[in-house]
């Protein structure tokens, strides 16, 4: 199974996994789930954590590994499943720098989303 963000789908889920959990404490798990999500949008996300994940996701992008062509190939399905414009998607530079102009602009951007 897997869990976090999954695009793979018209309708793309986040999914949590979650082992040993009680039925009745299900209730519970959501209000700590709200609760952590608030913290973040009170407290924000650190400019340095973020920086650091940009830049792991730069380095990431010009690695190129035994399976670079499924992966492209992956990533124009889910970006055509979603009504993106495929070789825009594959210039992966335009969206990285659209985010860092969007932080720049917008420092709670992350909160902002999370707050929608």
């Amino acid at each position: 199974p897997s869990v976090g963000y999954s695009p793979r789908m018209k309708e793309a889920p986040f999914i949590i996994g979650l082992e040993g959990i009680k039925k009745e404490d299900i209730e519970k798990v959501f209000k700590i789930i709200e609760d952590t999500l608030g913290e973040v949008v009170k407290n924000g996300v650190k400019k340095e954590r973020i920086e650091s994940l940009l830049h792991q996701f730069e380095l990431s992008q010009k690695h190129v590994t035994g399976n670079f062509g499924l992966e492209i190939y992956s990533s124009v399905i889910v970006n055509w499943i979603h009504g993106g414009n495929v070789e825009e998607m594959l210039n992966m530079d335009i969206h990285i720098e659209r985010l860092k102009k969007e932080l720049e602009k917008n420092p709670r951007f992350f909160e902002n989303m999370i707050e929608r």
